[in-house]
């Protein structure tokens, strides 16, 4: 018996209702319909686009864009690969497994772009109930990296494991009272490319009476596969290194409001990005990164892009960006370890949770220097940062640290970073900036460190730990995986034994570095 749901579909697909310019063009109706692009922001974006030649946007006038709206010479490979990155995007939700991105962009194809570039801008024309699924932080940071990944003929990874990875970020949500609006969107019909037009077609079909319920999100699986095989496979999705690399320098510039007359921006932040993109691509000599594993690095970097999201949101609306950390002061830094690239990689993941235009140096360990290094961060209930510079046994510089957001509490027992309505929070943990970036977070409850004999420890034998010996001139710090504790899907850290969690895919090593230089910065409260 055909049900009312498939005689609609029915008539819709005799009627060309399906083709991927009626659907987009249904789109830009409820994008414009909706708070995408705000009534403030129109105007602004309106106006600009009157000034491009004809009325279009090209890599190159993009370029001309950034220098005269705020003063970035970006070198020609940067910039296209923004432009890609916002072309790649308008095309959504039929992205192309064999044909490159448009090479210029319409008003309504821009408006397509930002809309799924500037987080949180889709939620204002996807409709999630309970007749279709929630999207998640984790869409958005996936869309992000299929705009800067290459199609290739192979799998980067099992279907299994793709599925078990989008089961997991599926679910993974600001509050418990959604999860009921949460669905895995890789199953047999497809992976989330896929689910994607299965969001947009639920979300754009024509209205109906209101008297009737509209069709349900499964009722378009059929409607779907028909219309997506030519649609990529997200496994078979990968960033090349070179490419990610450079963007990267880009965005850790951007996380700080460089003055007029700065360095071009990445000049001085090649060392951050290649420790970055360490963390991305395993630390070994692979050459691409897939969706897996960016995904899982990305919690080393939360706010990495945040930067991004502000240029485009400057330079197209006219507006702040929408991260925590678009366009921060940069620290007052002077001659030492936390120079701005540095600094940098603390803002892609304490953004959140330090105001780096405020912190100050307010301890250099000196040579002979007998003051154990916990007695200086238990000085003050405010915000500290140990940052570390030792070398190691081959004469490798290795940059590592302590950032501690209640130093006298931490100590005994590292607090919670789930506050109510506050959001981008970081823990007490150890971190390493060189060289290749990482974070160790804390467990809640668990001693933060401990002094004994004149030595400081931060951790226990298992996970992750840091000691100072030798009056802090000698550094020991220690990564131990216990594998019958590899809760990759557990939210419940509680039942480990580490005090400071492992990065489960680094396996078991040692380091021990005679200690260069040391230094303690501290919020404003000091």
């Amino acid at each position: 018996m055909t049900s009312h749901n498939d005689t609609r579909i029915t008539t819709w697909l005799a009627t060309g209702h399906f083709t991927p310019s009626s659907i987009l063009a249904r789109l830009d109706t409820a994008i414009t319909n909706s708070n995408a692009i705000t009534s403030t922001e129109l105007p602004v974006l309106t106006h600009l686009f009157s000034t491009l030649p004809n009325n279009t946007l090209t890599a190159s006038s993009f370029r001309s864009l950034l220098q005269t709206k705020l003063n970035l010479a970006l070198p020609l490979s940067t910039t296209q690969t923004i432009f890609n990155h916002l072309a790649y995007l308008s095309t959504l939700p039929f992205p192309s497994s064999t044909n490159p991105p448009p090479p210029s962009l319409t008003l309504p194809a821009l408006k397509r772009a930002l809309t799924w570039s500037l987080p949180g801008r889709d939620k204002q024309i996807i409709e999630m109930s309970n007749h279709s699924r929630m999207r998640t932080a984790s869409d958005h940071r996936r869309l992000l990296f299929q705009s800067l990944a290459d199609v290739h003929d192979t799998d980067h990874h099992s279907r299994i494991a793709a599925q078990k990875t989008a089961h997991r970020t599926a679910h993974q949500v600001e509050h418990a009272m959604y999860l009921d609006l949460c669905q895995t969107n890789h199953d047999d019909d497809g992976d989330e490319i896929f689910h994607d037009v299965l969001d947009v077609l639920y979300s754009v079909q024509e209205e109906h009476d209101p008297c009737v319920s509209g069709v349900l999100r499964d009722d378009f699986r059929a409607v779907a596969r028909e219309i997506g095989g030519g649609l990529p496979e997200l496994r078979k999705m990968g960033i090349p290194r070179a490419r990610f690399e450079c963007v990267v320098e880009l965005v850790l510039a951007l996380q700080f409001a460089l003055g007029e007359g700065e360095d071009e921006p990445g000049e001085r932040f090649g060392e951050a990005a290649r420790a970055v993109c360490a963390a991305f691509f395993g630390g070994g000599k692979e050459v691409v990164v897939d969706w897996l594993g960016f995904e899982k690095a990305w919690t080393l970097a939360p706010f990495l892009f945040d930067g991004l999201h502000g240029l485009l949101a400057r330079v197209f609306l006219g507006t702040g960006g929408p991260g925590i950390s678009g366009f921060l002061d940069p620290p007052r830094v002077e001659e030492g370890l936390l120079d701005l690239g540095r600094a940098s990689q603390l803002a892609t993941f304490l953004a959140g949770s330090v105001d780096l235009g405020e912190i100050k140096r307010v301890w250099t360990q000196t040579p002979g220097e007998k003051r154990p290094v916990g007695d200086v961060l238990g000085e003050t209930a405010e915000e500290a940062v140990l940052v570390v510079s030792g070398v190691d046994g081959s004469g490798t510089e290795v940059v590592f640290g302590v950032f501690t957001p209640h130093p006298r509490m931490d100590r005994d027992s590292i607090q919670t970073d789930q506050v109510p309505n506050v959001g981008g929070l970081e823990r007490c943990c150890i971190f390493q900036l060189a060289p290749r970036q990482d974070v160790f977070r804390g467990v809640v409850g668990r001693p933060g460190w401990r002094t004994a004999g004149g030595e400081i420890t931060f951790g226990r034998e298992t996970g992750v730990a840091l000691a100072f010996k030798e009056d802090g001139q000698v550094a020991e710090l220690t990564h131990r995986v216990v594998e019958s504790e590899d809760s990759e899907d557990s939210e419940d850290s509680q039942a480990t034994s580490y005090a400071y969690e492992p990065n489960m895919t680094r396996g078991d090593w040692r380091l021990e570095l005679r200690v260069s230089a040391m230094e303690v910065w501290k919020g404003p409260g000091v």
